[in-house]
C-alpha cells in the first residue's frame, strides 16, 4: 500500500511554500529585515474594535508609534500600498502608507512628538511604543492602574488603565499645529505652559496663580504632602500680573547745561492774577538748578525755551548739549525740532505713555506742586497766587540741597554758597516802610502787607495789598512770621470785583514771567472833605511808570477779633 505522510503532501507543500514567499517579500533573500518587519503584541480583540482617532494606548509591546490619521504629521514619507506592512500578533498584517514627525496635542498646551511614526489606516488603535520613548530618554512608569511618561524627572502627560489597556488622558484633535519642533528630543510645548500637567503646576492653579515660594512654604509646613517640581514660567500669570520692566538709574552729566529736563504742567483749574494756567520747567541735569516760567497756552512753551537758552548759556558761558522731554505735542512740533537741530541740540523724547524716563522734571514738578499746596494752605491766600507761591517754591529749591547733589544747587550753578538769612514764612504778615513821598509827618511809616516771594529783578521782597488788590516791592520790610501762627488775625479781603471786571495787560513780564504791579505805597488815611477840581482833559501817565501796573479793584474790609 502506497502513501505519504500529511506533512510530505504536494498540497501542504505549496501552501507553506506560499505562506513562506508572503512574509518574506520584504527582502528577496527571505531574511525579513529590521525596516520592513513591525511587530505589535497586543489584544487582536481591542485591536480590532471600533474606536475614537483619537485615543492612544501606551504599548510596550509596539516597536514603533503608529497613527490611523496623518493630520498632525508635520512630515511625512509615502509608502506605496503593499510594500511594507505591520505586523500582528496572530501573524495578520496591516499596509503602512506613511513614516515621519507625529505631533501629539496635549491639554493644557503641551505638545509630544512621535518620531518616525507610522501612518497605518487600517489599525484600531493608535500606539504609542514604549521602546521608542525610552530610546531617546523617557521613562514610562505602570502601576495601580496608571501610566505616566516623564522626561528628566519631570511629568510629561499620564493615562488610566481601561479594559487591560493604558489610554494616554484628554488626547486633542488640532488639524492646524503652528509650533517649532525641537530636535534635541520629541517634546514641543507653547510658551504658556512648560509643565501642565504637573502636580505642582496644577496646585499652582487650584490656589489661584500664587508664587512658587508660598507653594514651597505649603510644603515645608506639612500642609501639602507632594514633591516640589519646578514648572517653569505660567504665561497666564505674564498676563495677569506682569508689571512694568525696571528703570536703571541714568548716568549723571559732568557739567552744567550738558543735559536740560522740561516739561509742561497743567492746566490749573484756576488761574493766577496774569491769566496763566500752565507752568513749564527746565532742570540742569548736573547741578539740579531750575527755571520756571508761566504760560497762558502750551504753544507758548518754545517761546519760554528760547528765553531760557538765552539766558543760560550767556550766563554760564555754555552751550546746552540735549534737551530731554516727554513726547506731548509742543515738543514734537516741527518748529521746537528745527530749532534744536540749527543749534546742534540733540532732542531726547521718552518713550510713549513712560514719563519715568524724564523723572527728574516729573519728580521736581511734584515736588513744586506739593510744596505750593503746603505753603498755601499755611497763608490763607487765594488760589490765585499759586504762581507766586511756585516761583518761590523753585527759589528754595535751588538754595537747598537734596538727595541728587553733595551741595546746594545755587553752589553749582553760581560757584558761590548762597546766604538764607533773608527767608522768611511764605504768606506771613509784615510791614513795609511807605517811602516819604507818600505820607505826611502824622502818618505812619508802614502798613500792613502779606508776604508773597522773592523779586527776580530786584534785590527785595513781594507783597500783596490786599486793601487795595496791588502787588508791591519793597526792600524796607519788618516780617511778623515769628509772631503770627497760622491762620492767625490779619486783615482779611473780600473782593467785590469779579474776575472778569479785572482786566490786566501782561505784556510786559520779566523773565520769570513774574507779574510786578507798581512799586508805590499811597496810604492817605486822613479823608480829604474838600471837593477837587477835576479837569476834562484826557491825562496819560508818565512813560517811567510802563515798568508798573497798578488795579483797583472795590473792596470791603473785614476785622477778625
Amino acid at each position: 500500500m502506497y502513501g505519504h505522510f500529511r506533512a510530505d503532501s504536494r498540497k501542504k507543500k505549496k501552501f507553506n511554500d506560499k505562506k513562506k514567499q508572503d512574509n518574506n517579500q520584504d527582502d528577496p533573500k527571505g531574511n525579513p529585515s529590521g525596516e520592513g518587519m513591525h511587530h505589535i503584541f497586543v489584544c487582536t480583540e481591542s485591536l480590532f474594535t471600533t474606536t475614537f482617532l483619537n485615543s492612544w494606548v501606551v504599548d510596550s509591546g509596539s516597536t514603533s508609534h503608529i497613527a490611523r490619521d496623518n493630520k498632525s504629521f508635520t512630515s511625512m514619507q509615502t509608502i506605496p500600498r503593499g510594500n511594507r506592512y505591520v505586523y500582528l500578533g496572530t501573524n495578520a498584517k496591516a499596509d503602512i502608507l506613511g513614516i515621519g514627525n507625529y505631533i501629539l496635542k496635549l491639554p493644557g498646551g503641551g505638545k509630544l512628538l512621535l518620531k518616525d511614526t507610522l501612518y497605518s489606516p487600517s489599525m484600531r488603535r493608535n500606539l504609542i511604543s514604549v521602546s521608542q520613548l525610552e530610546s531617546i530618554g523617557y521613562d514610562i512608569l505602570f502601576g495601580k492602574g496608571r501610566v505616566k511618561i516623564l522626561l528628566n524627572g519631570k511629568l510629561v502627560h499620564t493615562g488610566v488603565r481601561n479594559d487591560g489597556l493604558y489610554f494616554l488622558n484628554d488626547i486633542l484633535e488640532d488639524d492646524t499645529i503652528d509650533c517649532l519642533v525641537g530636535e534635541d528630543n520629541s517634546i514641543v510645548r507653547n510658551s504658556n505652559d512648560t509643565n501642565t500637567c504637573s502636580e505642582s503646576y496644577l496646585w499652582h492653579l487650584r490656589l489661584g496663580h500664587i508664587s512658587k515660594n508660598r507653594i514651597k512654604r505649603l510644603i515645608n509646613s506639612g500642609i501639602l504632602n507632594f514633591k516640589w517640581e519646578d514648572f517653569g514660567t505660567c504665561e497666564a500669570c505674564i498676563m495677569g500680573k506682569m508689571t512694568r520692566a525696571p528703570f536703571l538709574k541714568a548716568e549723571r552729566s559732568t557739567e552744567p547745561l550738558a543735559i536740560i529736563h522740561s516739561d509742561i504742567c497743567g492746566e490749573m483749574s484756576i488761574p493766577t492774577k496774569g491769566q496763566k494756567v500752565y507752568f513749564i520747567t527746565f532742570i540742569d541735569d548736573y547741578s539740579r538748578y531750575g527755571y520756571v516760567y508761566l504760560l497762558k497756552h502750551k504753544s507758548e512753551g518754545f517761546d519760554a525755551f528760547k528765553i531760557f537758552k538765552t539766558e543760560v548759556e550767556n550766563q554760564l558761558n555754555k552751550t546746552i548739549k540735549v534737551l530731554r522731554t516727554d513726547r506731548g505735542g509742543e515738543y514734537t512740533s516741527g518748529i521746537l525740532n528745527n530749532f534744536c537741530k540749527e543749534h546742534g541740540i540733540i532732542h531726547h523724547c521718552t518713550m510713549p505713555y513712560t514719563p519715568q524716563q524724564n523723572g527728574v522734571v516729573e519728580r521736581r514738578n511734584r515736588t513744586l506742586m506739593d510744596m505750593v499746596r503746603s505753603m498755601m494752605a499755611y497763608s490763607d491766600l487765594p488760589l490765585s497766587f499759586w504762581g507766586e507761591a511756585l516761583h518761590t517754591a523753585v527759589y528754595l529749591l535751588n538754595h537747598s540741597p537734596s538727595k541728587a547733589v553733595t551741595v546746594t544747587p545755587y553752589e553749582l550753578w553760581t560757584g558761590r554758597k548762597p546766604s538764607l538769612r533773608h527767608l522768611a514764612v511764605w504768606g506771613c504778615n509784615a510791614q513795609i516802610r511807605v517811602p516819604n513821598p507818600y505820607r505826611t509827618k502824622l502818618q505812619f511809616k508802614s502798613t500792613p502787607e502779606i508776604f508773597i516771594g522773592y523779586s527776580s529783578i530786584s534785590k527785595g521782597y513781594r507783597f500783596y495789598d490786599p486793601e487795595n488788590d496791588k502787588l508791591v516791592e519793597s526792600r524796607d520790610a519788618v516780617f511778623l512770621d515769628q509772631h503770627t501762627s497760622r491762620r492767625a488775625k490779619r486783615a482779611r479781603v473780600e473782593l467785590l470785583a469779579t474776575p472778569n471786571e479785572l482786566q490786566m495787560d501782561t505784556s510786559g513780564i520779566n523773565s520769570h514771567n513774574e507779574e510786578v504791579f507798581t512799586l508805590e505805597i499811597n496810604r492817605d488815611h486822613t479823608p480829604n472833605t474838600n471837593t477837587v477840581r477835576r479837569s476834562g482833559r484826557n491825562t496819560h501817565a508818565p512813560s517811567y511808570l510802563d515798568d508798573y501796573y497798578v488795579f483797583l479793584g472795590k473792596c470791603t474790609l473785614k476785622f477778625q477779633i
